[in-house]
């Protein structure tokens, strides 16, 4: 999405967003010193971001049509918000963000990090948005949700997150 408003053509888009699909995770795994990162080390994860981003590129416009007509048709999807952005799609990026957040401060968890520093990587694992935001030279922001919104459903996810982390550990020792 981002991509195509910057005016990218097909090789910038995928480049971008590949970027996006690996770049929080490469920071998180730099952050705590796992080198070779992940997708260095089985090249399988990026191939998997570049065809994906390859697709995004093409379906997109093809997807975002088909939402437009069925909007049309419907007289509008009740649940959005001032910024367009609909129910249905801010919950999935919830739902996506606070896996990203679990994942994220699980890497802390497992390497015996401070609660403060696991819930850190909870948040910088989804910096993936945030280069795409910069290299697109977009408002900083993950969908179409920014700033104060995006860190307040990011926050309470860290939080539960890592309560649930450290009750798994504690219970398995």
């Amino acid at each position: 999405e981002n991509q195509g408003e910057a005016g990218m053509h097909v090789v910038g888009a995928s480049v971008v967003g590949t970027i996006t699909g690996l770049g929080g995770g490469t920071l998180n795994n730099c952050l705590v010193g796992a080198t070779p990162v992940g997708w260095m080390k089985d090249v399988r994860f990026l191939v998997i971001a570049g065809i994906s981003s390859l697709s995004g590129f093409y379906l997109y416009p093809l997807v975002q049509s088909g939402l437009r007509e069925g909007h049309e048709n419907q007289g509008g999807v009740e649940g959005g918000d001032s910024q367009g952005v609909s129910l249905p799609r801010y919950t999935l990026e919830t739902i996506a963000l606070s896996a990203l957040a679990i994942v994220g401060a699980q890497t802390g968890i497992v390497r015996g990090l401070h609660p403060l520093a696991s819930c850190s990587l909870g948040v910088t694992i989804c910096f993936g948005g945030v280069f795409r935001d910069l290299f697109c030279g977009q408002e900083l922001r993950l969908g179409g949700v920014s700033g104060c919104q995006f860190q307040a459903r990011l926050y309470m996810w860290r939080c539960v997150n890592y309560t649930c982390g450290t009750a798994a550990a504690y219970h398995q020792s």
